[in-house]
């Protein structure tokens, strides 16, 4: 989001030294934004599944107790591009139960047609994930740490597959990743 803010001009100002904290370099980004390089690669990394209450308190008080924390482990912006793609999903859905309540409710839903016109109808979501329209026919555009995500694996071998569904983008070589 800070790039982006870079990119449109928009007159926030940074400290370099916040900017630095953060992983950014501030000559990437002023007086223009160069742009990104490349992601970094995922084979040595496993995606991480939602670590127990237990682990994360002895995970903390380690870390507490070397006098370290995140942003002096971390250095880059890819860095901590690499760290979100592989870090745990923590979807409400799996985690609460009393979130379904509100997936069973039937809901207005708005969905837009192939000829740009909106549809509505009365239905249920159900957990399921976004359909995303015209993949067939034009490019999508997905962060590249979802791709980042898919390439990788948890330790177990399993792959991640996201709920959206662009699958057939994908078939159709319809996809863009962008940063």
């Amino acid at each position: 989001m800070i790039r982006e803010c870079f990119k449109t001009e928009t007159g926030i100002m940074f400290t370099s030294e916040g900017l630095r904290s953060v992983g950014l370099d501030p000559a990437s980004l002023h007086p223009k934004v160069l742009p990104r390089p490349a992601p970094s690669l995922v084979s040595s990394s496993h995606l991480q599944h939602i670590p127990s209450a237990a682990k994360q308190k002895e995970k903390s008080l380690q870390h507490y107790a070397e006098g370290e924390n995140l942003v002096d482990i971390v250095k880059t912006e890819e860095e901590h591009e690499l760290l979100d793609a592989m870090a745990p999903v923590y979807d409400q859905l799996d985690l609460a139960w009393f979130w379904w309540l509100l997936e069973m409710y039937p809901m207005k839903q708005r969905y837009q047609r192939g000829d740009n016109s909106w549809g509505t109808y009365y239905g249920w979501n159900l957990g399921r994930g976004r359909f995303i329209p015209k993949q067939r026919r034009q490019k999508i555009k997905i962060h590249r740490s979802v791709k980042m995500r898919m390439d990788a694996q948890y330790p177990d071998g399993n792959k991640y597959v996201p709920r959206a569904s662009f699958e057939v983008a994908l078939e159709h070589g319809n996809v863009e990743w962008v940063d």
